[in-house]
């Protein structure tokens, strides 16, 4: 008998054991797990305030959406990176504007052209850097707008206000005799065929390569009339005046832009 009441006692601790340790398990599946620190740190750097440092192009704020796949991040995110990126290129325009007002001779070096250009060709910052390069003494500011003019591609309104610029009464008296020709074959209207008679002669002696093209358009015979088939140049028609002319200019390289 009293082996038999063991027996029970002894099965009755088994099973309140295992009962235990099933509910202990549950529990700690139950519970929440600890979460890295990292992780939980997250949602709090990606909150309003961190948006609106990332927005003004603090380095850390921008760094954690940088390292965000795109998909990842919400529409609100992805525009004040958007925003952060631009606000970084203005703070970047504006020790270049530094720079030059220190010493404005430092547009003679390639590097900083490029630099200019560069800004000068991005919409967030092309309006500040064409004013930046028209402010500049001597040839390189109407050389720097003729290049943004004449090569920017698509309608975004930079090509335009560099052409606005450039021709603003305190920017293109900068230009260069050179510059001068190309301004004047451009702005020749169709009938005025005497007028580029002239200006062929004035290629001869100063133009240079940002006038082959220009000059090359003269061979045309077409243009003029009431269905543009008569010849706009048909003055300088029976000489050589414009093989001569583009054999002038190819000689003369273009500024290094």
């Amino acid at each position: 008998m009293l082996l038999f009441v063991g027996a029970l006692v002894l099965g009755a601790g088994l099973v309140l054991t295992t009962t235990h340790g099933d509910l202990g398990q549950r529990r700690a599946a139950a519970e929440p797990k600890p979460v890295a620190a990292a992780v939980t740190a997250k949602p709090a750097m990606l909150g309003s305030d961190m948006l609106a440092r990332a927005a003004h192009g603090e380095t850390d704020a921008l760094t954690a959406l940088e390292t965000m796949a795109a998909r990842e991040r919400t529409a609100e995110q992805t525009l004040a990176l958007a925003a952060g990126r631009a606000a970084e290129r203005t703070t970047a325009l504006g020790k270049l504007r530094a720079e030059l007002s220190q010493d404005a001779r430092l547009i003679d070096n390639h590097d900083y052209r490029v630099r200019v250009l560069d800004f000068a060709r991005t919409p967030e910052t092309a309006r500040d850097a064409l004013g930046l390069v028209a402010s500049l003494p001597g040839p390189w500011s109407a050389d720097l707008l003729y290049e943004v003019w004449t090569s920017t591609p698509g309608n975004n309104g930079v090509a335009g206000l560099a052409e606005a610029l450039l021709y603003s009464k305190d920017v293109v008296t900068k230009a260069t005799p050179a510059l001068e020709v190309a301004l004047a074959l451009r702005a020749s209207k169709p009938e005025a065929c005497e007028e580029r008679k002239g200006l062929l002669d004035q290629a001869i002696d100063h133009g240079d390569q940002r006038s082959l093209y220009l000059i090359g358009r003269l061979l045309r015979r077409y243009g003029c009339g009431a269905n543009r088939g008569a010849d706009c140049n048909a003055c300088l028609r029976g000489s050589d005046i414009v093989t001569d002319a583009m054999r002038a200019v190819r000689k003369r390289k273009a500024p290094r832009i």
